[in-house]
């Protein structure tokens, strides 16, 4: 049986960089909303066992963000910066079920 399946998707996505030069880091922690979409198959080897295999795209978009640069010591820069952050996964499950019982 093949089955798919899409749902909704969102979670903080956290950036951060760091310039030695500059001795700056940049961070950014932002909620991103976005989608899960996925197909699974599961194939019987015999009436009790069965091997599956799971494939999802996660996908939270885009986002760009706007965040002060920090220096070293600890104080803020006087020019924010700007962050363009992607966040995407893609995820494969194999599976070795077993059914107990009758």
């Amino acid at each position: 049986m093949t089955v798919f399946l899409a749902f909704y998707a969102g979670g903080e996505v956290g950036f951060k960089a760091r310039d030695n030069d500059a001795l700056v880091t940049y961070e950014q922690n932002d909620w991103h909303n976005g989608y899960a979409i996925g197909a699974g198959i599961d194939y019987a080897l015999t009436d009790k066992l069965s091997l599956g295999v799971d494939y999802t795209h996660i996908d939270l978009g885009s986002k760009i963000s706007t965040g002060p640069n920090v220096f070293d010591n600890g104080s803020l820069g006087n020019n924010p910066e700007t962050y363009k952050v992607k966040a995407r996964a893609d995820v494969v499950m194999a599976r070795l079920s077993y059914k107990f019982g009758n």
